[in-house]
């Protein structure tokens, strides 16, 4: 009777284990295999509609399960101006263009299997938005006038 008792209590932690194991592997994103990437499924960029009186552009990641990114580089008219590393799950980083102009946005990433990414946009800037007068203000006083 004590061999049975053992043999199930041995048999119900190696079950017990497995399932563990089972539910983690499924969670973990450094476990599960590389699936084939494209850029537009991975990088959000704003769309190009018109032109952006904001100045600044967000840019989202969403790497599938099993897709875990070494870096993403984020280079706004060939300057680097945002890296993350080590990304496994969804992450976002916000840009800020030129003035005036247009801006070139390039993201490209790599993740730990070898599979690269790249995509780019460029965004034309309106300007800054103009600053409301202020209500009841006519203007610096001038007082005098006249010759020497």
């Amino acid at each position: 009777m004590a061999r049975r008792t053992f043999a199930l209590l041995a048999f119900a932690a190696l079950a017990a284990g497995g399932g563990v194991a089972l539910a983690q592997g499924g969670s973990d994103p450094y476990e599960l295999p590389e699936p084939k990437l494209r850029a537009g499924e991975v990088v959000g960029l704003a769309e190009v509609a018109g032109c952006d009186a904001d100045g600044r552009v967000k840019i989202r990641f969403r790497p599938p399960a099993g897709a875990v990114f070494g870096f993403f580089s984020v280079s706004v008219d060939g300057r680097e101006a945002a890296r993350l590393t080590g990304v496994p799950r969804a992450a976002s980083a916000t840009v800020a263009l030129r003035r005036t102009g247009s801006s070139r946005v390039r993201v490209e990433g790599e993740t730990l299997g070898g599979q690269r990414v790249l995509i780019h946009r460029t965004y034309r800037r309106c300007g800054t938005r103009p600053t409301p007068p202020t209500p009841g203000y006519g203007g610096p006083v001038q007082n005098g006038g006249g010759e020497d």
